[in-house]
């Protein structure tokens, strides 16, 4: 009787499990959060300020929806249709501060945000986030962290001229740095695979092989060091980048790429043609494996080499349009790319220093046409411009007033006018006063008279320098170079016909 007992409890369990099971399965899933909504709390906005979601594209941002703060500093962003992979901003009214969060592959993304204004991400707090938490945290942490290395390198200023004291501070700032580098590695572990592990290894400088002194002496051992270090930092740059990696292109969607970019070229390498072409091939070969890093690597240094004020580097950003773009159109799925490049590397070569500037015959102000090389005077300011040109509105005065300052020279300024509308040209010029320039233009809209076939002005303001038989001494100037040449060569007791930058 008691088997029995035990057998019908056993199976009534069984019967049990089984339809608990069935009502588990049978359970309705919860619901998946489709697209995106991130509500944010913003302290110190006022009602009817407007708060921008952005997203970075290189080390650019767009637009990417727009909100109306609540009286209470309230804004939510959402959509049906998820956000894409990458870095997203919040921005007041275009200010300067914003908060930076990430939106990572598998990453939810409803969650909320509170900040402060003025204080941005080091005050932010996400619920609904791990990642954009964990950032915030470290935005928190490394601000305490440049406290204390302030406070050491203040102490290390006053006490320098105390060995043991500034022996103990150079310590205490050792061991402050290997604290945040820890930080690092421990962040690029837990957040591998995430954007936050990418940004930790965007910032990362490569850690320098110490410099060893050869055995025996010799002269400028200072040098050698100096050269130890400038060489290693040009060639390791880079080595914080995976770009083989399969998320590689995921550091096209944060601006630390872009700015890293631009600090090797400004900074690191030395703006000569010989340093800085190898360099440049040394990292195409690294980035080559990544179709869309590679496209995004040329693009930026074509641009950044070519408005760079040195004839050398210049060269070179012909040099990167030349064997990056041109000779290699199968890594451009964008043809007209490919077709403006060459373009632009065939105007680059117009008009080059020390040969005679193509002559240009336009209409001025009262109708008459004036020829270039019929212009008499011992140098001629050649000065492409549009009054709605941003950077000419700024520009323009400042060519003025240093026409003002050497006209008594003999100095004359042939100012080409490069569109085609008189009603935003002559009103301009009136009322600036700028009447006394020898200012043209091309009143047919189908461009004639050939000025953009005949210069490159692809960008303007632009500035070129003449000798007093139309002989090109210096080309795409920025205002102050033409300041500098106008100050050295009027310094010359006799006018050089042809002087070289």
């Amino acid at each position: 009787m008691k088997k029995i007992i035990v057998l019908t409890f056993a199976v009534l369990l069984i019967c049990a499990l089984s339809l608990s099971a069935q009502k588990k399965a049978e359970t309705p899933a919860k619901p998946v959060n489709k697209g995106y909504k991130i509500a944010v709390l913003l302290h110190g906005a006022q009602p009817s300020d407007t708060l921008f979601l952005k997203a970075y594209e290189g080390n650019r941002s767009s637009i990417v929806s727009t909100v109306v703060v609540t009286s209470g500093g309230e804004a939510i962003f959402s959509d049906t249709t998820s956000l894409p992979v990458g870095m997203y901003s919040l921005q007041m009214n275009n200010a300067q501060q914003s908060l930076d969060f990430f939106i990572s592959e598998g990453e939810p993304q409803h969650f909320r945000v509170a900040y402060a204004q003025v204080e941005g991400l080091s005050s932010a707090h996400f619920d609904g986030s791990t990642e954009n938490e964990a950032l915030a945290d470290y935005m928190r942490y490394m601000k305490q962290q440049q406290y204390q290395m302030q406070a050491l390198q203040n102490r290390m200023q006053r006490l320098m001229q105390v060995p043991d004291s500034a022996a103990s501070i150079s310590r205490q700032m050792g061991e402050l740095y290997n604290e945040v580098k820890a930080k690092w590695t421990s962040i690029e572990q837990e957040y591998k695979g995430k954007l936050f592990a990418l940004f930790i290894s965007s910032i990362r400088d490569p850690e320098p092989v110490q410099f060893n002194p050869p055995a025996y002496p010799v002269p400028n051992i200072d040098s050698l060091e100096q050269a130890h270090y400038y060489n290693f930092f040009k060639e390791h740059f880079f080595d914080s980048f995976d770009f083989s990696s399969p998320d590689a292109a995921n550091i096209l969607k944060m601006p630390f790429y872009g700015n890293r970019l631009s600090t090797y070229v400004t900074q690191v390498v030395k703006p000569t043609k010989n340093e800085m072409q190898p360099s440049v091939d040394q990292l195409m070969k690294k980035v080559e494996s990544n179709r869309e890093i590679y496209k995004y690597t040329v693009s930026q240094l074509y641009n950044l080499l070519n408005e760079a004020p040195s004839p050398e580097l210049n060269e070179v950003a012909t040099y990167v349009g030349q064997t990056y773009v041109v000779d290699r159109p199968e890594m451009w799925d964008d043809t007209e790319y490919v077709e403006y490049m060459s373009d632009r590397l065939i105007k680059a070569k117009l008009n080059p220093i020390g040969a005679i500037a193509t002559d240009l015959k336009l209409e001025d102000l009262s109708g008459n046409w004036i020829s270039l090389h019929d212009v008499q005077a011992p140098f001629t300011v050649l000065y492409f411009f549009n009054p709605l040109c941003h950077s000419c509105a700024v520009i323009t005065p400042q060519v003025y007033q240093l026409y003002e300052q050497y006209k008594s020279k003999g100095v004359k300024v042939f100012a080409v006018y490069v569109d085609h509308r008189r009603s935003d040209w002559t009103p301009y010029l009136t009322e600036k006063g700028f009447l006394d320039w020898i200012n043209v233009w091309d009143p047919d809209e189908k461009g004639s008279a050939g000025v953009y076939d005949k210069y490159d002005v692809h960008a303007i303001p632009s500035i070129y320098l003449l000798d007093n038989s139309k002989k090109v001494i210096a080309k795409d100037l920025y205002f102050n170079e033409l300041e500098m040449w106008m100050q050295q060569l009027f310094q010359e007791t006799t006018v050089p016909a042809t002087p070289q930058p």
